[in-house]
């Protein structure tokens, strides 16, 4: 659904927004922003966990107040807004951690889809996980609240139990990656984990950011022109746009304006992020996105007032026919844009490489994903020290004919093939999903050796080698892991500009005789 909100509609009795209910989770240890709308100057009460804050409604109705930090809290208590135009109480408000999911499709996939969709829906059996689904809306200038529900269960905080999860609200329940992450976290820290799922599928990262995020980088500039092109198509003169249709949910800006404007005030603990698909559809865009992603968790921190809101997110997952070439596709692309966005502060990324489909989109497995997450949480956000990414390249050294490559991450040690996956009568695997170059740029596939804590990789082919591409496909087959079984994130050493892969085969990608 679509919905154009130009300014704040007259509300002369007590209303608070949409994400405030019944069963809500509150941001532990943080000040607590309540807002919403009541008849001019009126004296609005908020009373929470024995204290009350007072504030003032402005000429538009307008109010906001602010708590006190609180600490996490297990037992629901009521939750009390008063003026004298009326009463607001919520019951079984409970104080945690609060995540945001976001994305397109494989975070909206949902638990019923689940490949453990029986067990999981079973035993999700901990109350101290509440959901609150995010009806789909977009919009040409920022909402202030949410769209209308779909069904019963959107627009409010929902308990977690196995009749919640098998409802099919949203797309066969709610996402899947955001459940088997609250469900780690919560098991592991015993706190209440608030997860708003605000989703939609097939949907490129410019439409979940602001105008203001866009406008700050002069390459993003053709999207700010989409964007005015779309409101004069849509015509300011009316009282009202033409209505949008599903297809316009990659416009920039409508989804953020939609479905993520209305939250901005909600204290969160951080953002989950699986998103990526759609700007992979060809080289230009793919290459975008090396500026794009990173903007969002800027703009996303800045929307929220904090450079400290931890944003972690998925490394897209492999897929489509098995790579015959060393280096093909745009999902590379896209995969390093994601890599290289970990110089940002707080940030986390959650390697997928070895967790997809070859021919579905849309990999059933989210478990590991949602643990994988969950364990990013636990170093960056927690503070535990623990082994969270698998290898990450570090540097390299070139002494004749070889390679040799350092990495970060490598935990207990490296090794080739996921610990337990691998053949027990042949236990020891070659490294695969390697390939070297020389100063022609022309790519084989390559020997690799791990040496310690390093990887040795050479092609007797290549007599002066200077880089090397690991997975540099849309569906490869490398097996660099650590011993704590997360497995190496794809990488180049090269900075080489990028070509098409018909244009890459043409010129000299071959596969090592």
């Amino acid at each position: 659904m679509s919905k154009h909100h130009t300014e704040s509609p007259r509300i002369h009795h007590l209303k608070l927004l949409a994400i405030f209910g019944d069963h809500m989770v509150l941001q532990q240890d943080v000040p607590l922003l309540i807002w919403g709308h009541a008849a001019p100057a009126e004296v609005i009460e908020v009373s929470f966990g024995g204290q009350i804050q007072r504030g003032n409604a402005d000429e538009q109705g307008r109010w906001q107040v602010t708590l006190a930090p609180e600490p996490a809290e297990t037992c629901g208590r009521a939750f009390r807004v008063t003026a004298s135009s009326g009463t607001v109480e919520y019951t079984d408000v409970v104080v945690g951690d609060v995540w945001l999911a976001s994305g397109q499709s494989n975070m909206e996939f949902g638990l019923q889809t689940d490949a453990e969709a029986a067990q999981a829906i079973s035993g999700a059996t901990d109350t101290r996980i509440r959901m609150f689904f995010v009806p789909w809306a977009t919009s040409f200038l920022p909402c202030e609240d949410f769209g209308a529900a779909v069904n019963a269960l959107d627009g409010r905080w929902v308990i977690c139990s196995p009749e919640t999860m098998a409802d099919t609200w949203a797309w066969h329940g709610f996402s899947a990656v955001a459940y088997f992450f609250g469900k780690d976290i919560a098991c592991r820290t015993g706190t209440p984990i608030g997860l708003i799922g605000a989703y939609k599928g097939a949907t490129r990262v410019q439409a979940w950011m602001s105008l203001a995020g866009l406008a700050k980088e002069p390459p993003f500039a053709r999207h700010i022109l989409n964007y005015a092109r779309n409101i004069l198509d849509n015509g300011t003169a009316k009282a009202q746009p033409a209505p949008m249709s599903e297809e316009d949910c990659n416009r920039p800006t409508v989804l953020f304006n939609g479905m993520i404007a209305p939250l901005r005030r909600y204290a969160l603990r951080g953002v989950l992020w699986y998103q990526g698909e759609s700007n992979g559809g060809n080289l230009t865009d793919a290459l975008e996105y090396d500026g794009l992603f990173p903007r969002l968790i800027e703009d996303w921190r800045a929307q929220w007032e904090t450079d400290t809101m931890a944003f972690l997110y998925v490394q897209l997952a492999n897929f489509r026919a098995p790579a015959k070439h060393p280096c093909e596709g745009n999902w590379p692309w896209i995969r390093e844009a994601q890599r290289r966005a970990l110089r940002l502060p707080r940030t986390a990324m959650a390697v997928a490489i070895d967790a997809g489909d070859d021919d579905d989109i849309h990999p059933t497995r989210k478990r590991i994903i949602g643990r994988r997450l969950a364990a990013a949480a636990r170093c960056v956000v927690h503070g535990d020290d623990i082994v969270f990414s698998g290898p990450d390249y570090r540097g390299l050294e070139i002494t004749g004919g070889r390679i040799r490559l350092s990495f970060m991450h490598i935990g207990s040690g490296l090794i080739a093939g996921k610990p337990g996956a691998r053949n027990e009568s042949n236990p020891v695997q070659p490294l695969t999903g390697f390939a070297i170059a020389d100063a022609g740029h022309r790519f084989v596939w390559a020997e690799a050796r791990i040496e310690g804590d390093n990887v040795v990789v050479w092609n007797d082919g290549i007599r002066h080698p200077v880089a090397v591409r690991y997975n540099w496909a849309d569906n490869p087959d490398g097996n660099l892991y650590n011993r704590e079984g997360f497995p190496a994130s794809p990488f180049r050493t090269d900075d080489w500009p990028a070509v098409s892969s018909s244009d890459a085969t043409l010129s000299g990608v071959e596969r090592a005789s």
